[in-house]
């Protein structure tokens, strides 16, 4: 997704939706807390049933490319469409909001993962801590002395809405093209 947002927006002409510094804070929010914690996983049904992987197969097999390769595009475009429809109101609080989105749709990615291997939403309780560390970690980025560090602005409760509304749309987008991908492939 980050590189989708770096790309176009170089491509198109736009602004950089993000400084450095967000883009690493990026990558530790979502994936350090959330990453230890999904070490913790319950392990989905019937695992001990399945055969083993071939050990000829790459780490990531064809599916989980396509996967992380279609979530990535679609979270781009959407952190994309988010900054440029900000874009009038001032650069920092377009950026705010590439930033914030990001963090949202790297939350919501974690949730279409496991998912896909039938583990509920609140079966592994350090890593709902760890979501709800990361949201506050990323809150004080935005609310705190620290926004200055990290080149943001104060979000409003509409801001806020249009994010989420925005993460829904793009669960519902992804989950429709990989039925589509997963009819047409066969």
């Amino acid at each position: 997704g980050e590189i989708t947002v770096i790309l176009c927006a170089a491509l198109i002409g736009l602004p950089l939706p993000l400084t450095a510094i967000q883009i690493l804070w990026v990558n530790l929010v979502t994936d350090g807390l959330p990453a230890t914690a999904l070490s913790l996983d319950p392990h989905s049904e019937g695992i001990m049933e399945k055969p083993p992987r071939n050990p000829k197969e790459n780490i990531l097999s064809k599916t989980v490319t396509k996967d992380i390769i279609i979530f990535g595009v679609l979270m781009g475009f959407a952190v994309l469409v988010l900054f440029w429809l900000y874009q009038d109101s001032s650069l920092m609080k377009a950026q705010t909001i590439a930033f914030t989105s990001l963090v949202l749709f790297e939350l919501v990615r974690l949730q279409t993962i496991r998912m896909k291997y039938n583990v509920g939403m609140f079966s592994n309780k350090p890593l709902v801590w760890a979501v709800i560390g990361s949201i506050i970690l990323h809150l004080g980025t935005i609310y705190t002395p620290a926004a200055a560090w990290f080149k943001t602005e104060p979000l409003a409760l509409i801001d806020w809405g249009v994010m989420i509304v925005a993460s829904v749309v793009l669960y519902v987008v992804y989950r429709v093209v990989m039925w589509v991908w997963q009819k047409f492939s066969k």
